[in-house]
């Protein structure tokens, strides 16, 4: 049986449509870019630096060369397949092949999705093209060999983390977890609990984030700072923190810690079903068109901010009902913790837009998502999210959102 998001891809292709398709599900979330109807690139959440590992593995580029070429790629808006050849680094068969494998494996994860939200971002003429050498047909990537570079991975350790055990041996029983890099335990009172017990020496500063995070009412939260992706969450005894290896589910690990270690549940008012148009506020230089196109392909978008260089929250979208006030005052409070943990795991540019750092918070006010550009200014894009939506959606559209941001020709003013 074919998934609906492989039926909805190959209906654009048909239609000669340019933009991107994204794919949110409960086991990864799927970005594919088409242009007049051609694949371009797309992205898996299990395979987030596919492409740039396939050019420094497989080709044996050198890093510091190819970081350059990211950088360069950054400022001036151009295709780092492109940039590579440009810059001898690569041929354009070897850029081909590298792509054509991130793109399979994309295809396939959207193959073997289910239960998923779907949404289709058009572009316009305005939006940078790519070189068609480096565009593939769909017909010819969905007959191709479908090994996958890396399998996204579920729990393994649920009947370990009875709630019942004694906290040591849950966090030794989650530790054991292939996909759990590491784990420590914050208590008042007490000294934190690092496990692997090597790991202590790692300059992390978590501690630092917990007043943000409780001033901003999060009780738990999933951050991306490069090739890292760490887990919060607040307990009725204690705070978790939990890194994780690329390829693992994050909702479904989230939902685990949850359970499994008591986490506190937010205080979110009841939902309310927002009535009327969203209204356009503040125009801080990122595109009207972009906030109304996402506002209306994502009805669990809710409201829109920017965090400015001076580190003013600016509301730029909100759609009636929303308490502006709480929403401006929460990412207040957020700002400083997404800049905390960009110093604390450094930054990582996959080469096709994702944003380097982000995060996804659930608070009291509803799900937060918040991302920097990728100019390095240290603004941020934020949003607030329906609180029953699929968090993998809210994390897409966040990631699309900062991918065209970035790749405008407007400066984003301060």
């Amino acid at each position: 049986m074919t998934s609906p998001g492989l039926e909805m891809l190959r209906r654009l292709s048909r239609q000669r449509a340019t933009g991107e398709l994204v794919c949110a599900g409960p086991i990864a979330e799927v970005h594919v870019f088409l242009q007049e109807g051609r694949v371009a690139w797309a992205t898996s959440s299990t395979a987030r630096f596919a492409f740039q590992r396939s050019v420094l593995d497989q080709l044996g580029a050198d890093a510091d060369a190819v970081q350059a070429v990211v950088e360069e790629c950054r400022r001036e808006h151009k295709p780092l397949g492109e940039a590579l050849v440009a810059w001898g680094i690569a041929t354009p068969e070897e850029v081909r092949e590298a792509l054509r494998r991130q793109i399979v494996d994309a295809l396939q994860a959207l193959r073997e999705g289910t239960g998923c939200d779907l949404v289709f971002l058009q572009r316009g003429a305005d939006h940078r093209r790519y070189d068609r050498r480096f565009t593939y047909n769909l017909r010819e990537l969905l007959g191709a060999d479908p090994a996958r570079i890396s399998e996204p991975a579920l729990p393994r350790v649920g009947a370990a983390l009875s709630s019942r055990s004694s906290l040591s041996s849950r966090l030794e029983a989650l530790v054991s977890e292939p996909t759990v890099l590491w784990v420590e335990h914050h208590r008042a009172g007490a000294d934190p609990v690092v496990l692997p017990a090597e790991q202590g020496s790692h300059p992390r500063r978590l501690a630092t984030l917990h007043a943000d995070l409780r001033q901003g009412g999060v009780v738990r939260a999933v951050f991306r700072a490069g090739g890292d992706t760490v887990l919060f969450v607040e307990l009725v005894d204690g705070l978790l923190w939990c890194g994780l290896h690329p390829n693992a589910v994050i909702d479904a690990m989230l939902a685990l810690l949850v359970e499994r270690f008591e986490g506190k549940v937010p205080t979110v008012s009841p939902p309310f079903e927002p009535s009327g148009p969203p209204q356009l506020r503040a125009d801080r230089g990122v595109q009207p068109s972009l906030i109304e196109e996402l506002l209306a392909s994502v009805p669990a978008v809710w409201s829109v901010g920017l965090v400015g260089t001076h580190r003013r929250v600016h509301l730029l979208a909100e759609r009636e009902g929303v308490d502006p006030a709480a929403f401006v005052t929460t990412v207040g409070a957020l700002d400083g913790i997404l800049r905390s943990v960009a110093s604390a795991f450094g930054t990582v540019d996959d080469g096709l837009g994702a944003p380097v750092v982000s995060m996804t918070a659930e608070a009291d006010v509803g799900g937060l998502l918040g991302g920097q550009l990728l100019d390095h200014t240290g603004r941020e894009l934020w949003l607030l999210v329906d609180p029953r939506a699929r968090p993998a959606l809210g994390r897409a559209a966040l990631e699309s959102l900062l991918r065209r941001t970035s790749l405008t020709s407007r400066e984003v003013r301060p």
